[in-house]
Formats: structure tokens, C-alpha cells, sequence
């Protein structure tokens, strides 16, 4: 496998081709939610599991706890070399849902991927292509339904 350079000297983010997608297909999907990210990061990250697939869940917890610099070089392919999540990465379930004002929301990352899930086939899952330079996330554009919900959903105020 071709080694991931997590410092390119034009700037560039790591394209897709610089990972081994038929090793990829073996990995396992991982899911975790907010409360074990958290946790995680409380103990600085030791024993975390690499080599894996994110769902959209635990792509969210992991943005909001851990380090881009970390994202980059253990989940590989969820995120690029900046510790952004990857243009071209697939939604995998489940998604990450935010309740503001009483409406599910699906976030979505500086402008560009949609954490909806399977639910990608109403709503798309790529926003667009170029990072926007605000860092983080936003709602208010695209509605999660009831039903996918598998527990209570983040609320924001």
C-alpha cells in the first residue's frame, strides 16, 4: 500500500488514488457515538483502531474530538491528508442526526459531505467540492426524517 503523505508539498489534499481500495474493501465498518468519542478522547486517543471505515456517526464524534493531524493518519479513508473528511468517501449508517428547534437535521462539513447515511439517496450526500475555510459544521438545510432515528438526537440550542 502506497504510504499516505500526510505533508504534500504543493498543498494538496491526498487524492483517493493514494490509498489501496481493494485492501479497503476488507476493512470493517466502526460506529461509535458522541458519549465513547468523548471518552476516547478523554484517554488521548491510546488503542485507537485503524484500518477501519467510519459510519457517518462516528465520522461527526471524531471530527468534533480528534486532532485533524490524528484523523489523517488513522482513518485514512474517511479523511484526507488535512483531517478533512474525503470528497468521494460513501455515507455509511448510521447518520449522524441534530435536533435544533424541534426539526432533525443531517450536518453538514464546510460546505461539502452530508452525514445522512443511507438516506443519500434522497437528499445526495456531496454538498460540493471545495471546502469552505469556515471549519466545522452547519444545519439547516437538509431534514432527517423521524424514522431514522436510533436514539435521541444531538440537540442544539
Amino acid at each position: 500500500m502506497a504510504s499516505l503523505a500526510l505533508d504534500r508539498p504543493d498543498g494538496a489534499r491526498t487524492p483517493f488514488k493514494d490509498l489501496d481500495i481493494e485492501a479497503i474493501k476488507s476493512w470493517k465498518l466502526y460506529t461509535f457515538d458522541l458519549q465513547r468519542a468523548w471518552d476516547h478522547a478523554k484517554q488521548a486517543f491510546a488503542h485507537t483502531i485503524q484500518n477501519v471505515r467510519l459510519s457517518d456517526e462516528a465520522v461527526f464524534a471524531v471530527t468534533i474530538f480528534m486532532p485533524a493531524s490524528l484523523r489523517a493518519k488513522y482513518y485514512r479513508y474517511d479523511f484526507d491528508s488535512r483531517g478533512d473528511i474525503r470528497e468521494y468517501r460513501i455515507p455509511r449508517d448510521p447518520p449522524m442526526v441534530i435536533q435544533c428547534h424541534g426539526i432533525n437535521w443531517f450536518p453538514v462539513y464546510r460546505m461539502t459531505n452530508i452525514l445522512c447515511g443511507s438516506w443519500n439517496k434522497a437528499c445526495g450526500w456531496l454538498r460540493g467540492l471545495v471546502a469552505s475555510e469556515n471549519v466545522g459544521y452547519h444545519i439547516g438545510e437538509f431534514v432527517a426524517p423521524q424514522k431514522l432515528l436510533r436514539h435521541v438526537p444531538l440537540h442544539c440550542n
